[in-house]
């Protein structure tokens, strides 16, 4: 059926799933299909599927079968689809600028259109180095050109081919530079190659081998679903699983829908023993761990007794100093403050913890300020896991500087889910403080305690009872739940005015007590059954709070990213036209079916140390981080290709290219998760039952942790007592607490035992 793209009504970008509406002129579509408000002379239907192309530039012809959705009605089912190449002047224009070949844009695609005509698209397949007849084609930018053309074609021929299996664009990428010219006969003969590639994932290739009758007794088949299980525990926070229940699992899976057992639980715990013997998984006592996960733990665990097992090399009056500091910043430490900053002299490593409120920042205050005085040449290293949390840091403390985690590391992250690239620096600082803590996880923990060299005290800051990292691993937890290593929780919330509900139901929600709860100006709850009346009301509430406060100060937080009327998507979208709708002279960028606009608030999704920024007056440097909100400024050309420039804070200005998008997301609306290490004046969250799956007490906690004048929930109060009523939903397969205890005893009873010789 040969059909045209009319717009999207969803797309997954994890996966490449849409939902488009497309038009035809094909009288075969059902009456029960088509869109009673389709144009004269045409019909509109709905259709699904995978890496759908995502414009009205070209045709396509769609391959498939009618299905009925129990909500949506009948929908026309995508199994493969091809394009069509535009016939006319204009739309080959169109179709070559929009972005498809590297180092073909707008300008470009006009020039060679004006030289090649109707006969463009054949002599890109057939003639291609024709193409330095064109003005401003130089030889070698033909090859890259070439090159693109070459790995478009590939890249077309793996995705037509995996577009059943959900495979987003990205990893079609990496499949064909992993395999090449050889990436199709793999994918239709050994399939389970693909599980060598980080991210493709176990299911994808089984399913492929299904479908083409490999062999589903292959040892590659049984391996891969046991690292696949393994992977999934990591995504919900577990470093290992115990052995006999990775092997029960893999046997289900590795059965599950077929019409026989073709894999023996005796096979599948012989593979399960060939990898623990061959080194590719390692175990504790039954524990299966991946490599990376067991080995960031064990050098956790060693670098704390190190740590702890060293003395402080210098001397220091506490008491004297503490009245000093008192009284240079005017301010009166509780007892617990106190014993906080004795503490952070008295140890090489210690942890401070508390709610919001609880002076952990005055605490922090104070020991940089003794620590200035009595080692002046003592250098101090501030950092934190996020861009804003470090900024933070500095604004809090009034500290000169401060960096991410990466940074101070030399790490640069990347996709893999076992470890990082980069440079390996070491902290040699003096003293090393590193907050929001809660937020690392066991591998990034695992890069900075590896670090840490002879003679740097290091000071740990955080709130355990935050959401847990999104990596695996409960470090802060665990450091706390061992019981050896010195540590001050601050328990008394000292803000009084402005902030006063806001600080004192987080402890009420952080202690369970929903009766202890107030509501006031500065801390609501807009009741409503209804999820699009939530939204409605999140978003009217939006408006209302941005003209007080200011745009960049107002933040919408939701449980869920993806599913329901008050998702981070939606809420994206509907707060976008209704802030920033699009207007003549506004210009946008469409990539895919991402339309950025002038004016929109915008959220960086990734670590990027190469990106290049500028300030207004001159000075340049590099990097931007994993959670820094900007607006972006003006939408341009740069070398033929679209330039978005994005203005972030600090009055810096970062370029973007078509290739830099990816990791760049509207951020009218974002998840609670990504909003760790953030703070804002106001804070809106909607709050349902339909959320129950993500609902837990840490969530709704870091939420209120995150704003400063107001919090605003929108929703069902019944949401926020079964939040509150679930305080044990984040137990982790992690014995990093268990191993240090254990290290600890036997460096206790080696001791024991050269005393006694």
């Amino acid at each position: 059926m040969r059909c045209t793209f009319v717009k999207t009504i969803l797309q997954v970008t994890e996966n490449g799933f849409c939902v488009c509406k497309y038009l035809t002129k094909d009288e075969a579509v059902p009456m029960e299909a088509r869109d009673k408000r389709s144009p004269a002379g045409v019909i509109w239907f709905t259709a699904t599927g995978y890496l759908l192309p995502l414009t009205d530039l070209i045709d396509v012809e769609l391959e498939g079968f009618w299905q009925k959705h129990e909500k949506y009605g009948l929908q026309f089912k995508v199994e493969h689809h091809e394009e069509i190449m535009p016939q006319t002047i204009e739309g080959i224009a169109g179709y070559l600028g929009s972005g498809l070949v590297k180092g073909i844009g707008p300008k470009t695609a006009k020039l060679i259109v004006d030289r090649f005509g109707l006969g463009t698209m054949d002599m890109l397949d057939n003639q291609p180095e024709r193409l330095t007849e064109v003005r401003g084609i130089s030889t070698v930018r033909l090859e890259s050109i070439k090159t693109s053309l070459i790995e478009s074609r590939a890249m077309r021929d793996i995705s037509s081919y995996l577009s059943p299996y959900g495979v987003g664009v990205k990893m079609v990428a990496k499949i064909h530079k992993e395999f090449g010219g050889d990436a199709m006969r793999i994918l239709k003969t050994q399939p389970f190659k693909l599980c060598s590639i980080s991210g493709v994932g176990f299911k994808t290739a089984d399913q492929i081998a299904r479908k083409t009758r490999c062999n589903l007794s292959d040892a590659l088949r049984i391996r891969g679903g046991l690292v696949y299980l393994l992977e999934k525990a990591a995504v919900e926070g577990h470093l290992f699983l115990p052995a006999d229940e990775l092997a029960e699992k893999s046997h289900e899976m590795l059965n599950d829908g077929l019409e026989r057992e073709f894999v023996g639980i005796g096979e599948v715990r012989f593979e399960l023993d060939a990898m623990l013997k061959e080194g590719l998984l390692q175990s504790d006592i039954g524990r299966v761990y991946k490599l990376a996960y067991r080995k960031a733990e064990i050098i956790v665990a060693r670098k704390v007794l190190e740590l702890l097992n060293s003395k402080v090399s210098y001397t220091v009056d506490i008491e004297k100093e503490l009245e000093v500091s008192q009284k240079k910043l005017g301010i009166r430490l509780s007892g617990k403050q106190k014993d906080a900053v004795r503490i952070c002299f008295s140890s090489m490593l210690c942890i401070i913890t508390g709610e919001p409120g609880t002076g952990k920042t005055t605490v922090l205050q104070v020991i940089l300020d003794i620590y200035q005085r009595i080692n002046p040449d003592g250098e101090i290293l501030l950092a934190a896991p996020t861009g804003r949390a470090s900024k933070r840091m500095m604004e809090t403390t009034g500290h000169p500087s401060a960096s991410t985690l990466h940074s101070a590391l030399g790490l640069l992250s990347h996709d893999e889910a076992d470890g990082f690239y980069g440079e390996t620096v070491m902290v040699s600082a003096d003293y090393a403080v590193v907050d929001e803590m809660s937020m690392v996880d066991m591998l990034l923990a695992g890069e900075l305690f590896s670090r840490i060299e002879p003679g740097t005290q290091l000071l740990l800051v955080g709130d355990p009872d935050q959401l847990p990292s999104v990596g695996p691993g409960n470090v802060l937890r665990e450091l706390i739940r061992c019981g050896l290593i010195p540590l001050v929780h601050l328990d008394v919330v000292y803000r009084q005015k402005e902030d006063s509900r806001i600080a004192l139901n987080a402890h009420a929600v952080n202690t369970g007590k929903t009766k202890d709860i107030s509501y006031g100006d500065d801390f609501t709850f807009i009741k409503t059954d209804n999820s699009a009346e939530a939204a409605r009301i999140v978003l009217d509430t939006y408006i209302s709070e941005i003209a007080q406060y200011g745009i960049e100060n107002v933040q919408i937080l939701s449980p869920f990213k993806f599913r329901g009327e008050t998702c981070v998507q939606k809420l994206n979208e509907q707060a976008r036209e209704l802030v920033n709708p699009p207007q003549k002279g506004k210009a946008e960028y469409r990539a895919g079916t991402v339309v950025y606009r002038e004016g929109d608030k915008v959220m960086q999704m990734k670590n990027n140390y190469n990106a290049v920024w500028t300030k207004d007056d001159g000075e340049q440097g590099k990097g931007i981080y994993n959670g820094d909100i900007g607006f972006i400024g003006k939408i341009g050309e740069k070398d033929d290709e679209v330039a978005i420039e994005v203005r972030f804070s600090d009055s810096y200005e970062v370029t973007y290219g078509p290739d830099d998008l990816e990791h760049l997301e509207h951020a009218y609306a974002t998840s609670i998760h990504k909003s760790q290490g953030n703070e804002y004046l106001s804070v809106i969250t909607p709050l349902m039952k339909e959320h129950y799956k993500s609902l837990q007490r840490n969530l709704v906690y870091t939420v209120i942790s995150r704003a400063k004048r107001r919090m605003t929930f929108v929703g069902q109060k019944q949401a926020l007592y079964i939040a509150v009523s679930k305080s044990d939903v984040d137990k982790r397969n992690t014995l990093l607490a268990d191993r240090i205890v254990s290290y600890y005893r036997r460096m206790q009873a080696a001791k024991t035992r050269r005393q006694a010789q």
